[in-house]
């Protein structure tokens, strides 16, 4: 061997060991699961977005980000953070509690499927497959309750907050503050009860 030059050992198995940690790090780098997903949910909050949260969860209930997945769903847990386009699946022995905004709750029963179809300062449309939803509205205008941005700070928001339900047969708006329960059969058949308030079909 000539004078400055330097030989170089290449054993087959550091290669293999090598190249294995360098596969299971860059897994680990890009793996987005849940957790991920939750917490961009939170960093929305920040940006003036509404946050639905689970505030109650019993037995069989489970969700879906479409806007991530059409195909997988997970486990739904006490304080998951919810929003446009997310859905909840209820079981047999399954219900749900979400909490929006201040006073504001959906519960859904068991056996029911429930969509965030819009989510926005202006709007909250719920698509309710089947099963059973009751709303209580305490706090009909949300719009106070979204977090600042400097888009809100120049253009003021409407100034009513339009709460809609949508069935396989009706499309129910909520005008006032109440309690609304909505009951979807298999066949899409759709009874709505008004406990207190004002609805239109």
């Amino acid at each position: 061997m000539r004078s400055g030059q330097s030989r170089i050992s290449l054993h087959p198995a550091k290669i293999a060991v090598a190249a294995t940690m360098l596969l299971l790090i860059l897994l680990v780098l890009n793996y987005r699961g849940p957790v991920a997903i939750s917490q961009e949910r939170d960093e929305s909050a920040e940006t003036g977005d509404l946050i639905a949260r689970v505030s109650l969860v019993a037995g069989e209930v489970s969700y879906q980000r479409i806007r991530e997945s059409e195909s997988d769903w997970y486990e739904a847990t006490l304080n998951l953070p919810l929003g446009e386009s997310d859905q909840l699946y209820s079981g047999p022995d399954g219900r749900v509690e979400i909490q929006i905004g201040s006073g504001n709750v959906l519960r859904l029963a068991q056996d029911s499927s429930l969509r965030f179809t819009r989510f926005n300062p202006s709007q909250l449309h719920l698509a309710l497959a089947v099963g059973t939803l009751t709303v209580r509205l305490e706090n009909f205008d949300l719009q106070s309750q979204a977090a600042p941005t400097a888009a809100s700070d120049q253009e003021p928001l409407a100034s009513k907050f339009n709460y809609e339900i949508s069935t396989p047969a009706a499309a129910i708006t909520l005008n006032r503050k109440g309690v609304y329960r909505v009951n979807v059969a298999s066949d899409g058949t759709t009874e709505l009860i008004v406990r207190e308030g004002q609805a239109e079909i």
